[in-house]
């Protein structure tokens, strides 16, 4: 009858393993994604790191040696080995749990009987202890049987949940090296900037000199003298910030690549990258398929919602089987003799929990409803960052060629004022000016080629790109020297 009623389960297995409860498995955001940006360009994106674009090999070189030293990115790839461990003992459930055992007892018993011969003080009892042995090896296995879905529930949000991390190191990746190329340009920036306020500081050194020069002949005033030199002491209240600036810079630099701050620098190039031209940039539904993050919340909404099945699955009765097989004897020296055997089923149903099963079910689905808005806002904001890198691009664009004109005219107004003040036409008052002015302009052209780069590689990073899926975990350390200190 046992193995009847056995057989009988094993049988409807195929039939009600589907589960209670189905999962939904390309949950959507319920959101208008538009056709196009509102700069229409559909051209496909190319799906290459996309800081090669830039031409930069010394870019290429620092974001390859971050991609294997970055700690960020070493603890995503644990992270993501902790994840896959979580997936594979989910996965475990799916076998039997197989144990052997063994082990040897000796126990003693007291029994006590009336005897009539016995002294009379003992009250007419005796006790007589008895001792026995027993060595036993078992081999023991169970295996629950998922009628109701629970464990593939389980197993399929461990293992979608292992996509989703894969997915957070890549868009991790993403970030760092768009992070990198930002701190690399931001650096060159400002030794630009530095060279420049030091060629705008010797040539106002000059013009204090020459000043000096007619003040002492009695052909300026000490007002016109005063008034250059507070010019070179603004010049040189800029030098001790920019050096500060470009330090740190460095210090960020070499925490992206895992050493420590002061570790030098190879050369670094004296200029900005010409990016006029604007690259491809597909259409808003790419977004779905080449952002990670938002990749990664629509896998969180299926994992959310497998819980759901599982926990809908646990309001249902467990079923086992279970079985053993081994051998067992009083007598060490005859263990293999006595061979035993057992083999069962059991049925686990909960009568009464206070609700606790039914508030897990509302529990999860309440995150499955928080990710679904999660995932909205995801595909919400990478909209955004890519309408807001494009309008920014083209306004620093236009933004750029205004400096362009100013400088010209700043030159051409610096040349004239020079002229009229040498001719005795015009006060030295109106060459300061000319001078502040053109010098001013100057490092905002520099500061807005650079601020042009930043969005561009902000463009670049908020399209995404399939790149990442084909990242694998460097095992390439590099050379450390006896001090502990990372040599490139």
């Amino acid at each position: 009858m046992r193995f009847k009623r056995l057989f009988l389960i094993l049988i409807t297995l195929p039939l009600v393993s589907c589960g209670v409860y189905k999962a939904t498995k390309n949950p959507g955001a319920q959101i208008r994604i538009p056709a196009l940006y509102s700069y229409n360009n559909s051209e496909i994106t190319g799906d290459e790191e996309w800081w090669h674009t830039f031409n930069d090999s010394d870019l290429n070189r620092l974001i390859d040696k971050i991609l294997v030293n970055s700690p960020d990115i070493i603890m995503a790839w644990s992270r993501l080995a902790q994840v896959m461990a979580i997936s594979k003992q989910k996965g475990a459930a799916w076998w039997p749990n197989i144990m052997l055992k063994g082990g040897n007892s000796r126990a003693r018993s007291n029994i006590t009987k009336t005897d009539i011969f016995s002294d009379i003080f003992s009250g007419g009892l005796i006790t007589d202890a008895y001792y026995s042995n027993r060595h036993y090896i078992n081999l023991e296995a169970s295996y629950e049987i998922d009628l109701w879905g629970k464990i593939a529930s389980l197993d399929r949000a461990a293992k979608n949940d292992f996509k989703a991390n894969r997915l957070d190191l890549e868009t991790i990746v993403m970030t760092i090296t768009a992070q990198a190329a930002e701190l690399w340009y931001t650096l060159i920036e400002q030794q630009i900037q530095l060279k420049l306020i030091n060629k705008q500081l010797e040539n106002n050194i000059l013009y204090t000199k020459l000043i000096e020069m007619r003040f002492a002949n009695g052909i300026a005033n000490s007002m016109n003298v005063l008034m250059q030199r507070l010019q070179v002491a603004n010049l040189k209240a800029k030098l001790p910030l920019t050096q500060s600036s470009i330090t740190t810079l460095k210090h960020q630099i070499n925490l992206l690549l895992g050493r420590t701050p002061n570790t030098p620098f190879e050369n670094i190039p004296g200029g900005l990258p010409d990016i006029w031209e604007q690259p491809a940039i597909g259409i808003p539904s790419d977004l779905l398929t080449k952002r990670p993050d938002v990749k990664a919340a629509q896998l969180r909404i299926i994992v959310a919602d497998n819980r759901v099945g599982a926990a809908v699955a646990n309001l249902y009765p467990s079923f086992k089987i279970f079985g053993s097989t081994g051998y067992v004897s009083t007598d060490y020296s005859r263990l293999l003799e006595r061979w035993v055997w057992s083999i069962g089923d059991s049925i686990a149903v909960t009568l009464f929990d206070g609700h606790r099963k039914n508030q897990e079910i509302k529990l999860r689905k309440a995150i499955v409803e928080e990710r679904l808005e999660n995932y909205k806002k995801t595909i919400l904001t990478a909209l955004k960052e890519v309408e807001g890198a494009l309008m920014s691009e083209d306004s620093q664009k236009i933004y750029i060629k205004v400096l362009i004109i100013k400088e010209k005219l700043a030159r051409a107004t610096f040349e004239e004022a020079r002229q009229r003040y040498i001719n005795g036409l015009d006060d030295y008052l109106n060459v300061l000016n000319a001078i502040e002015s053109l010098q001013i302009i100057e490092r905002e052209l520099i500061n807005a080629k650079h601020g042009l780069i930043l969005w561009r590689i902000r463009l670049c990073r908020a399209l995404g790109g399939t790149w990442t899926q084909n990242l694998k975990k460097n095992k390439k350390q590099e050379t450390r020297d006896i001090k502990g200190e990372k040599i490139l």
